[in-house]
């Protein structure tokens, strides 16, 4: 994530990010945030899924404010596979 012009497609930029367990870590919250900035455009979707191991989520969220809008997933509106108690 420190080098974000290595991820971006050469025009246009993706439709589609996934990541997983990409919260964990606060120092990785702003190059996160930055190399999504770099592979982005409005159409691009963005999911992340995190469980436990959500330490950097409000850092994340504070510095993607702004560029991304953001709303949690109900457990409710997950498949039964995917929930988990925490």
């Amino acid at each position: 994530w420190r080098r974000p012009e290595g991820f971006g497609p050469s025009e246009g930029g993706w439709d589609v990010v996934l990541g997983a367990d990409v919260l964990y870590s606060p120092e990785m919250a702003r190059p996160l945030a930055q190399t999504l900035r770099a592979v982005c455009t409005d159409r691009t979707e963005v999911l992340l899924a995190y469980g436990r191991n959500r330490w950097a989520l409000d850092d994340f969220l504070a510095e993607a404010r702004g560029d991304f809008s953001a709303r949690p997933v109900a457990p409710g509106e997950l498949h039964g596979v995917y929930r988990c108690a925490d």
